[in-house]
């Protein structure tokens, strides 16, 4: 078959013109994918608890008032890490550097190893995806706050004369993020998940549903609100299903993050 004579001068150009675009393409996802593997290596570690997969009731398990927070429902949570930590200031200006977005506020304190504030859910986002990882579903983040799913009000304690041991919060705090990890941990080796900073959750603020299985990283992008958990330094000691809704772009001096990956 004579090639020449089923291709047309303008399907010749055509196709030529569509496999240097295709080239193209390929070569700028192979320079940013290059670009941030590069970016990567210099980011600050993060140390991360292997957290197993289980079964539990999510929601208001101690009397049922807090509307927010049922009906209770069974959730199944696979297999994943979680940071040790929220996310420092050291951790998070490094990154910020590196790819040339602006240094969060620290309100004139030190910054360091203190947990970073004044950073939206999309700030947020960015750093734990810079790493390959992501945010936590609002599921996984209970799952953990709960030791894996205990009938635990706040994280590592049932007794609140005990919550002094395991969180900063209004009554034991100033008006500032503290360093982290300088209260006792959970059951699972996490520190601060009930108060020093309200965490951001990856999931949109959806009511839970009425019956079944509550989505695991549910995708409401007809709302901007999302959720944040764990109170703060600022509040008291909220219970470790306290859902609270918050607008996606905004800063606060009381809210942080930890990220989450996949286990392997």
């Amino acid at each position: 078959m004579n090639f020449e004579k089923h291709v047309s001068p303008l399907h010749m150009f055509m196709l030529i013109n569509r496999l240097f675009i295709l080239f193209l393409f390929g070569f700028v996802v192979s320079c940013t994918a290059y670009h941030e593997a590069q970016i990567r290596k210099k980011l600050e570690p993060i140390e991360f608890v292997d957290i197993p997969s289980g079964t539990f009731m999510m929601g208001d398990f101690y009397n049922q008032k807090d509307s927010d927070a049922l009906p209770l429902h069974k959730v199944t949570v696979k297999q994943f890490a979680m940071s040790k930590y929220e996310t420092t200031y050291s951790q998070y200006d490094t990154f910020a550097k590196l790819k040339n977005m602006p240094l969060p506020d620290d309100m004139g304190y030190d910054r360091g190893d203190r947990a970073v504030v004044n950073i939206n859910w999309f700030e947020a986002k960015a750093f734990c995806e810079c790493y390959g990882y992501r945010l936590p579903t609002e599921a996984e983040w209970e799952y953990v706050a709960r030791s894996g799913g205990k009938d635990e009000l706040w994280s590592g304690t049932n007794d609140y004369r005990e919550i002094d041991e395991y969180a900063r919060h209004v009554d034991n705090s100033l008006e500032y993020s503290f360093y982290v990890g300088e209260k006792n941990p959970n059951d699972f080796g996490l520190y601060d998940m009930t108060g020093n900073v309200y965490e951001w959750i990856g999931d949109y603020y959806p009511q839970y549903p009425d019956s079944g299985e509550a989505p695991v990283y549910a995708d409401y992008s007809i709302t901007g609100i999302r959720i944040i958990r764990g109170g703060s330094f600022g509040t008291n000691a909220k219970r470790n299903y306290t859902r609270v809704g918050t607008i996606d772009d905004m800063q606060s001096a009381m809210m942080g993050f930890r990220c989450v990956k996949e286990s392997r």
